[in-house]
């Protein structure tokens, strides 16, 4: 039976882990993701592009486009993205399930043939809490230079991974920028201070609103600025004019223009520069399983990173790692609880041994089934494996007590345990049988399976060896032999 246990413990690297099933929604998500400075009108181009290529698709039922932001949270598990000008995306409704795994290739063969400038990555809406990307690593250091850089040794090394199919960074490039240095001799010259240049700069560029239009009930702003053809331009600014009381003098009169590059956004983490390296999978594979081997192939540049850099998991594998720790927070106290009410009820030390050491016997059908019905080991298994202990211990409690009952009847020690597994053999089965066989229908649903396969393969398992071992133990402890 130990051999057994230890066996079935080691077939846990061999079964898919996750946090939460897939999803049953029709929906995909499909992010653009342009590169960074590019115009909203450039994004909205490529948006529009992708969904006339994708409109007459048979498996497509309808399309929504958002341009600069995400769509709004329609589902509660949605991740909503933070607005910008590089950024679209695309709700494709595909008519089925299978449509919409058909489509995910396609758009993704689509955007690499049309859109070569575009990072673009398709999810469907999750069952669970939400995860921008499958595979999530972040780097997070003292400078933001620093981050960049290992940044980009953790992306080659994930892109290195077969399952891997796409890598991207929250934020990386840098924007182009115009960088204006006021002269203050010639300000002063001219009768000129920074805050005129600053408004009159704000008013021609991006404008100043001067009145409201009233029509029925909306109130429409009407804004002074230069036309579109005046400023469409960087080299245009230079040209403007800056209006004095002697009248206007050019730009460059009192200011030097010079174009270089900035972030045009940094992410923190606990108030320092983070950024998460983000990767999509292929079909066949799960998020935590290509994180998990990701962060272990980045050993070796863990073990060589400079004081206060560090390179942590992100995602949903973290998700599920905090999930499991508060799931198993109140298992001591569990535990504790069911060792006291044992007590009560069997009064004596050593049958609470017996009890203890038939309770993990469920794992070793619950890993068995797993594998056999490939299924993932997630937040729904556990949530079964917790069940199950339940259910063992009250087989155990049941055969315990028939010992009991034939002792008090007057049979000796040896026949008392084998009657007790002969006469309860019967009702332990038939309550087993039952759950397993309403737990089964459970079996095609994509949110309950793991759940399912879990219980029902660990009661199956667990039963069988109650039924032996806890027998065998109890004659063990109680020294009890053949007559």
């Amino acid at each position: 039976t130990v051999s057994i246990f230890i066996g079935s413990l080691l077939l846990v690297p061999l079964i898919k882990q996750e946090f939460f099933p897939a999803s049953v929604r029709p929906e995909l998500l499909v992010e653009l993701n342009l590169p960074e400075g590019s115009s909203i009108k450039a994004t909205d181009e490529a948006a529009l592009k992708l969904t006339n290529m994708l409109k007459d698709n048979p498996d497509v039922e309808s399309i929504g486009s958002y341009v600069g932001k995400s769509a709004p949270r329609f589902v509660l598990v949605m991740d909503p993205v933070q607005p910008r000008n590089n950024y679209a995306q695309l709700v494709v409704v595909a008519k089925d399930i299978d449509a919409r795994k058909r489509l995910e290739p396609q758009i993704r063969e689509l955007v690499a043939a049309n859109l070569p400038n575009v990072v673009s990555y398709s999810r469907s809406i999750p069952l669970g809490p939400p995860a921008a990307y499958p595979v999530m690593l972040r780097v997070t250091g003292p400078d933001d230079n620093i981050v960049k850089e290992y940044a980009q040794k953790v992306r080659t090394v994930m892109a290195q991974n077969p399952a891997v199919t796409m890598t991207r960074f929250d934020w990386m490039e840098q924007n182009g920028a115009a960088k204006l240095t006021i002269d203050n001799d010639k300000l002063r010259q001219m009768g000129l201070s920074r805050k005129e240049v600053a408004t009159a700069l704000q008013a021609e560029i991006s404008g100043y609103t001067v009145a409201q239009y009233l029509e029925r009930d909306q109130a429409i702003d009407m804004v002074f600025r230069l036309q579109p053809v005046d400023r469409s331009t960087v080299t245009e600014l230079e040209t403007l004019t800056i209006p004095t009381s002697a009248g206007a003098v050019p730009l460059s009169q009192v200011a030097r223009l010079s174009y270089e590059s900035e972030n045009g956004m940094i992410w923190r983490r606990n108030l320092l520069p983070t950024i998460t390296v983000c990767g999509g999978i292929g079909e066949g594979v799960t998020g935590n399983d290509i994180t998990q081997q990701v962060y272990d192939d980045l050993a070796e540049l863990r073990q060589n990173l400079p004081n206060g850099v560090t390179i942590e998991i992100g995602g949903s594998l973290e998700d599920s790692a905090k999930t499991l720790g508060y799931l198993l927070e109140p298992v001591p106290v569990m535990l504790l609880l069911m060792m006291i009410l044992l007590m009560l009820q069997l009064k004596d030390i050593r049958k609470l041994f017996i009890i203890l050491c038939t309770a993990p016997l469920g794992v070793t059908g619950v890993m068995l089934g797993l594998i056999i019905f490939n299924a993932p080991l997630g937040f729904m298994a556990e949530l079964g494996i917790l069940a199950l202990t339940g259910i063992i211990i009250r087989n155990s409690v049941v055969l315990i007590d028939q010992i009991d009952l034939h002792l008090q009847a007057g049979r000796s020690p040896w026949e008392s345990v084998l009657e007790s597994a002969i006469v309860r053999f019967r009702p332990i089965m038939l309550a087993a049988l039952t759950t397993i066989l309403g737990l089964i229908p459970m079996f095609t649903s994509p949110f309950w399976n793991s759940m399912a396969v879990a219980i029902a393969c660990g009661l199956s398992a667990a039963t069988l060896l109650t039924l032996i071992v806890l027998p065998v133990i109890y004659a063990a402890v109680f020294k009890i032999k053949p007559e």
